[in-house]
């Protein structure tokens, strides 16, 4: 699909920042991507192209690969480029009811290190999230990075949440009672936080790295504490009415069966 740069009447600062996103996004789905298929894929000209390539650069963001076969052509020789994983880190946290965790990654995918959390009362969302958080904090610690260089967070949890995926409404498990709980990982953290349904980011990873890698047609089934699931359609994650399409763990089987827990 084709990305276009934003112009008009959007700020300046907005629009250099959605550039740079596209531009990063299209390098680390595909690593040696030259700067003239760049400019195809974003739209932009091949100038503006060379000048977010530099300053991602400069950031320590972007690394060239080297040059690129091209067979014996003449001219100047196309270098592909690649994220520099070193350049920035995220945090990746998992919410669940027995096995809650946190990774950090660099911006390249690489796993940096983990840690598990045995939250010590994992009933209390307050206190649960503040020992998250203080095992996401030592990690940063641990490995003596610049706070400027962790640029975002993301938590896979065990619960329903609203399409915007910032208000915690139920969990089957851990009975946590209605919370923003983007905005209390934000604060926490002082990070920007995408949080989605545990069973939505495993499907996510497994189109994207794991065994569908390069998927777009995807259906998960987990089987955990209950039975779970998610689906992937022409590359995008399904959703329905209510935000809980794929969670087969909730779809009537016998009408006058027993009553789910």
């Amino acid at each position: 699909m084709k990305l276009r740069g934003i112009t008009g009447g959007r700020n300046v600062d907005t629009t250099r920042n959605f550039n740079r996103a596209s531009v990063m996004k299209l390098v680390l789905e595909n690593p040696g991507i030259d700067r003239t298929r760049l400019a195809e894929a974003t739209g932009l000209t091949g100038a503006a192209v060379t000048r977010i390539v530099q300053e991602l650069m400069t950031a320590e963001l972007l690394a060239d690969t080297g040059t690129l076969d091209e067979s014996g052509g003449r001219g100047r020789r196309r270098t592909g480029l690649k994220i520099a994983g070193g350049g920035g880190y995220v945090l990746g946290l998992g919410i669940v009811a027995f096995n809650s965790s946190v990774a950090l990654t660099d911006i390249s995918g690489r796993t940096i290190d983990t840690v598990a959390v045995e939250p010590s009362q994992i009933s209390d969302p307050t206190r649960t999230l503040d020992e998250i958080t203080d095992a996401a904090k030592s990690l940063i610690k641990k490995h003596n990075l610049r706070e400027d260089r962790v640029f975002a967070a993301g938590a896979a949890i065990a619960g329903y949440l609203d399409r915007r995926g910032e208000i915690w409404e139920r969990s089957p498990y851990l009975g946590w009672p209605e919370f923003n709980i983007q905005r209390s990982l934000s604060q926490r953290l002082g990070l920007e936080i995408t949080v989605e349904n545990v069973n939505r980011c495993i499907a996510v990873a497994e189109s994207r790295m794991g065994c569908c890698q390069g998927a777009r047609e995807v259906l998960l089934v987990r089987a955990a504490l209950g039975l779970g699931g998610a689906i992937i359609s022409s590359g995008e994650i399904l959703r329905g009415q209510n935000n809980q399409a794929g969670q087969i763990g909730h779809i009537p089987v016998d009408p006058d069966g027993a009553v789910c827990s």
